[in-house]
């Protein structure tokens, strides 16, 4: 195994770049079938994750191997909470806690955009 998880972080709304990330997370999949990926999103990239949400044909099913998760503090400024998140995604509390803690942890960490 090259680490213990892989974090990819988006910060973007723009929907080809949010597609772009999921791609790599499959990706990633492929050439590393025991990791488990978490794609981050935080700031902007929350709003696509809303309900309903053009991704969630590519976000369920849940994926054993995938996490889609959406940072509170983000949701919070959009006037949001995790109950207004499209169906298989997942929130934390605070993203950039959630990256620290888990790159602590022996995650490993790409950021896209």
């Amino acid at each position: 195994m090259i680490a213990r998880g892989a974090l990819i972080h988006v910060t973007t709304d723009d929907l080809d770049a949010l597609r772009a990330a999921l791609g790599s997370a499959a990706n990633l999949h492929r050439a590393a079938p025991d990791l488990t990926i978490e794609v981050v999103c935080q700031g902007a990239a929350v709003r696509r994750l809303l309900a309903p949400s053009p991704l969630e044909p590519l976000l369920s099913p849940a994926l054993e191997w995938r996490r889609v998760l959406a940072c509170d503090n983000s949701l919070q400024a959009l006037g949001a909470t995790s109950s207004d998140l499209a169906s298989d995604v997942g929130h934390v509390p605070a993203a950039i806690a959630h990256l620290v803690a888990r790159q602590g942890d022996g995650w490993a960490y790409v950021k896209l955009p």
